[in-house]
């Protein structure tokens, strides 16, 4: 008797019950889509910081190559070089992925800023410099990215062979070392 008192009911509000329907349809739609933006922009973000911190490590190892090669004496000029190419070439990794928006928002600016540090740091030290400046001396020159993103304020030091410090002696050796 209950099933046939609902059926008659149903019949009655045939209307009511189909717009109860959509809106809750309607309802659910609005909620999975929102629901999918959320994720959507939480996960960019997660990538973001993700490959920031991964780009960083990639940094920070070269950079401590780089430093074991330096703090060797005495200095082997190419073996410091190569080390300092390979430095660079992380740091225009990093400069590409800012220069063509790879990495945005909150991560992004703050490797924006992290990054400028470290060009600085390049651009105002003696021996970074020059070496930086001899590896663009070249008729496709490399780091294009780098200044795009970062150019030097002033012009790098010169080359290291033509620095006194670091040119040869009179007994042959390079540097004062």
């Amino acid at each position: 008797m209950n099933l046939m008192a609902l059926e008659t009911w149903l019949r009655a509000h045939e209307q009511t019950v189909s717009l109860a329907s959509y809106i809750i349809g309607l309802c659910s739609v609005l909620t999975a889509v929102g629901s999918l933006i959320y994720n959507m922009r939480n996960n960019t973000r997660t990538r973001n910081f993700n490959n920031v911190v991964s780009l960083q490590g990639l940094i920070r190892d070269e950079k401590e190559k780089f430093h074991a090669v330096a703090a060797i004496r005495p200095r082997d000029q190419k073996k410091y070089k190569l080390a300092a190419a390979h430095y660079f070439n992380i740091l225009e990794l990093a400069a590409f992925a800012l220069n063509h928006k790879f990495i945005g928002g909150g991560s992004g600016d703050y490797l924006a800023g992290w990054l400028k540090d470290e060009l600085y740091g390049i651009y105002g030290s003696e021996t970074q410099g020059a070496v930086m400046n001899e590896l663009r001396q070249v008729s496709d020159p490399p780091f294009g990215e780098i200044y795009r993103f970062h150019p030097p304020e002033g012009p790098l030091p010169p080359k290291l062979s033509l620095h006194p410090r670091y040119g040869p002696d009179l007994s042959g050796r390079l540097g004062p070392f």
